[in-house]
């Protein structure tokens, strides 16, 4: 758990084993499992839903907010992204439906500002009141990006995929590449 408070609330660092909480979101929990399990997932941190609560009714400038941010043992830039409840659900994934910002520069923090407000502002596009836990996440070289699509009630799983970074693949700018992969049964 990254060790700086705000009001008693940490900042989580994925892969801790801290996010497994009924609370959480499939995506945060996953990644947190992933990480944890020493599946690559690039070096990321939760803001809580609790942090970001708070921090939407007060001025993001001078934030100490904002600083633990950028104190972050993450490198030079990082991707702000939707960990909200609502996602990654039975009834409905919403791929593609929140604000992800990419290349973040983490010393400058306009930039983190203008990001957070994105991704916050990009909930509204979903009625009801719900979790709104934000994900950080290292920016990585990336040569391809996907989407992992998997439903019990069909015969195969399949992945879209496109070259270089996601955003405009889940945004549906570009339709990329589709990979189909049959299921496994139980008896594969």
């Amino acid at each position: 758990m990254y060790s700086n408070k705000i009001n008693s609330i940490n900042i989580l660092q994925i892969g801790s084993g801290n996010i497994q909480s009924e609370k959480f979101s499939f995506k945060a929990k996953g990644l947190d499992l992933a990480a944890k399990k020493n599946i690559f997932v690039p070096k990321a941190y939760l803001l809580p839903h609790e942090i970001l609560n708070q921090f939407e009714s007060s001025s993001f400038q001078n934030s100490s907010l904002i600083r633990q941010i950028q104190d972050l043992p993450i490198r030079n830039s990082f991707s702000i992204r939707s960990a909200f409840a609502v996602e990654d659900q039975k009834e409905s994934s919403l791929a593609g439906m929140f604000e992800t910002v990419v290349s973040v520069d983490k010393k400058n923090p306009e930039q983190i500002i203008d990001a957070i407000k994105k991704v916050l502002e990009s909930s509204k596009r979903v009625r009801g009141g719900f979790r709104k836990d934000i994900l950080i996440m290292e920016m990585v070289a990336a040569k391809f990006s996907g989407i992992a699509f998997t439903e019990s009630e069909y015969q195969d799983d399949w992945i879209n995929w496109t070259r270089g970074l996601g955003p405009k693949l889940v945004s549906g700018e570009v339709s990329g590449e589709v990979i189909s992969i049959p299921k496994s049964r139980n008896w594969d």
